[in-house]
């Protein structure tokens, strides 16, 4: 279980670095703090949607097996 653990987060943390250099990369000084605010087409306002989305299930889903790891 641990293994798997550590690959969800690991895969996890690697596409949210990916994410944000390529963001940050894309307006340098002009670069917001949410860096998908810098985008106002509609496919982008789609895709902050989908990523509450995806945010809603991804905490709950995360911290369940942090808390039995903790606890």
């Amino acid at each position: 279980m641990s293994k798997i653990f550590n690959r969800a987060i690991s895969s996890e943390a690697i596409i949210y670095l990916i994410l944000m250099i390529f963001g940050y990369l894309s307006f340098f000084d002009k670069t917001e703090k949410i860096i998908i605010d810098n985008y106002d087409d509609v496919p982008f306002t789609i895709a902050k949607a989908l990523f509450a989305f995806i945010m809603f299930f991804a905490v709950p889903i995360n911290l369940n097996p942090s808390r039995l790891t903790v606890l």
